[in-house]
């Protein structure tokens, strides 16, 4: 159930040698002195929005690797470039770099740390895909994600729509879903949980991951844009009333999941101009009629505080998949949940809106109306 990601964007990396954050590290281990290599990349999609990637190989006497049939095998560090051992070796465990007509295959990562720096001048700067797997790491008592991937290729930058993607299976109950911010900013919170390897305890186990459905960009005048609010919904066991509040319809002490694609987010989000950005004397100004808010406009973009959110944008509906319906019970029983429950902070889930809420909604002259592309409605 581990968490696959699908960045793409600009790749950058601090090439300066003298720097702290230096894209390429070397060193020893600590225990049998076996030389390392790791690399800390950026994937940047715009100028507000980046994800940090990294890959980390070293030297050792074999490389313990799985073959096409998805059976372990070992193969002597000696004989880790011969053309039937990497044949031998599963694409998913391979490190595959593409720079122009040159493909790479690596099966061992240490040698594919080598060769992104000693190609970083011809990889740098250039529009890339890179895939691999998120990983969550504890550090001083605090979960956050790290990217590691097997993928790096080189794309043509005019024909690539740039975006940061992660796939993941989703777990989640009937008391995830927080409406707080539903009725003012038309966003709604649901805090649920991903399976992940955690490293510490060497076992799977479920860890707290909230995902952002951000609706903001919704014009609920538009039946089209509604119909597909509403189908994001029902493919997590909601939907929306008359009054577009969300009804969930999920039964009480069971724990449901669906895989998931989310837009990953770690930056300053764009934010809307609007009256509440101005001074008093420019509102009054505007009050008076001496001036439009349009004469107020910064030339730029405007910018929020920074953020790291996963923005829910579609979900595994693959023919051959289990979610090809919408969610399902995932059959664990409490006691099961709660065994393998990985804790550190405690989950802070809210209440579903009463009835009295005030539901601002139909108000879309803001909005753009039916010429909204669909991949940019929900992140």
């Amino acid at each position: 159930m581990s968490a696959r990601f699908t960045f793409i964007g600009k790749l950058e990396a601090n090439t300066d040698s003298e720097a702290k954050n230096y894209f390429l590290r070397e060193g020893k281990t600590s225990k049998g002195d076996a030389p390392y290599m790791s690399l800390n990349l950026q994937v940047a999609q715009e100028k507000n929005n980046r994800a940090f990637v990294e890959l980390f190989g070293m030297v050792s006497k074999s490389v313990k690797t799985m073959d096409n049939d998805f059976n372990k095998i070992e193969i002597a560090w000696d004989d880790r470039f011969d053309e039937d051992s990497v044949k031998e070796v599963a694409n998913f465990k391979k490190t595959i770099v593409k720079i122009g007509d040159e493909k790479k295959e690596f099966i061992a990562a240490y040698d594919a740390v080598k060769y992104i720096a000693d190609n970083i001048d011809e990889l740098k700067d250039q529009t890339v895909i890179v895939s691999g797997q998120r990983k969550k790491n504890v550090y001083n008592n605090k979960i956050s994600d790290r990217f590691e991937f097997n993928l790096i290729r080189v794309v043509d930058d005019e024909d690539t729509v740039k975006r940061l993607t992660v796939n993941t299976e989703f777990l989640f109950n009937k008391d995830s879903f927080d409406t707080a911010d539903w009725n003012t900013e038309h966003k709604l919170y649901i805090n649920g949980w991903t399976e992940e390897y955690m490293s510490d305890v060497k076992e799977n186990r479920y860890v707290e991951q909230q995902i952002v459905f951000d609706c903001g960009k919704i014009n609920w005048d538009n039946e089209d844009h509604v119909k597909k609010v509403k189908f994001r919904l029902k493919m997590l066991g909601c939907d929306l009333d008359s009054n577009n509040k969300i009804v969930v319809k999920l039964k009480a002490k069971k724990l449901y999941q669906m895989g998931i694609v989310a837009t990953f987010m770690n930056g300053q989000e764009k934010v809307d101009f609007d009256e509440s950005m101005l001074t008093e004397t420019q509102k009054e100004a505007l009050e008076l009629g001496l001036k439009k808010l349009d004469d107020f406009r910064p030339s730029g973009n405007i910018y929020g505080e920074r953020v790291v959110v996963y923005k829910l944008k579609d979900f595994d509906l693959r023919a051959e998949g289990k979610y090809v319906d919408g969610c399902i019970d995932s059959e664990i029983t409490q006691d099961e949940f709660d065994e393998k429950l990985y804790t550190i902070e405690n989950a802070s889930f809210g209440d579903i809106g009463s009835d009295d809420d005030e539901l601002p909604f139909g108000d879309s002259k803001s909005k753009k109306e039916d010429e909204d592309d669909e991949d940019d409605l929900f992140g």
